[in-house]
């Protein structure tokens, strides 16, 4: 994981803890709070897998600590059940036996209770990793919808644009699409192409062609295509500097 003193590569993180023993999800609330060094803007603790369902069908979520034994289901219909891919999963369990499974849903770690700091910061450093790497592969995003799932090239996509708990991308060719994911999500999905200028926006570095100045003392970026999005005051300063990569 970067040190506290290192700029967090990515955009503040909502979590989720599932497990019906308090304690235990307390104690995982605990160790983010003490070992988690990117920013985390949100953590829900919920006792069940059928509200841990909805939740996730009403909320971004980027970070999953789930429970396998959730009093008389399993954790597995969680992964099952909701759109798993679109956030990250490490299994926190006193049952050891699943892991195999839970590596079959592409979990990031499989940790056993109880959970000790030494080991729930190993899981981290993978999380962390598994972030990092996500994305530098991928050509295209495939986006969720009643009729199915349609595929979106990356190369047609402009910007990104947050708007409550979805987020809006903005396609070359004047169209959009709304997805149920959080924009740090995205930024780990459209990979180093991209940049995050704003905590409400992602654009295109090879796009932007020069900065604004706004109103009330803030700041404006201007792309290729004259559109101007928000631009905060630290990445105009790295901008100015040159020490964007």
């Amino acid at each position: 994981m970067p040190t506290g003193s290192e700029r967090p590569l990515f955009g503040s993180m909502h979590i989720l803890i599932v497990d019906d023993e308090p304690p235990a999800a307390r104690r995982v609330q605990r160790l983010i709070k003490e070992h988690f060094q990117e920013p985390v803007q949100s953590i829900k603790l919920l006792h069940g897998v059928e509200p841990a369902v909805y939740y996730l069908q009403e909320h971004p979520v980027d970070l999953v600590f789930l429970d396998l034994e959730i009093a008389e289901n399993s954790g597995f219909e969680l992964l099952e059940q909701a759109a798993h891919k679109s956030f990250y999963t490490i299994i926190v369990s006193g049952h050891p036996e699943g892991a195999v499974q839970a590596f079959d849903h592409e979990v990031v770690d499989f940790v056993t209770k109880p959970v000790q700091p030494e080991r729930f910061q190993r899981a981290l450093e993978r999380l962390y990793t598994a972030r990092k790497n996500r994305g530098v592969e991928r050509e295209a995003l495939s986006l969720p919808g009643e009729e199915g799932s349609e595929t979106i090239d990356l190369a047609s996509i402009e910007c990104v644009r947050s708007d409550g708990n979805y987020c809006v991308l903005e396609l070359y060719e004047g169209d959009s699409r709304k997805i149920r994911k959080t924009l740090s999500a995205l930024e780990q999905d459209l990979g180093p192409n991209f940049l995050r200028v704003h905590k409400s926006c992602l654009v295109r570095k090879e796009d932007i062609v020069q900065v604004h100045s706004a109103a009330n003392n803030t700041y404006q970026v201007e792309l290729k295509s004259k559109k101007r999005m928000p631009l905060s005051r630290s990445v105009r300063e790295e901008l100015r500097s040159g020490h964007m990569e």
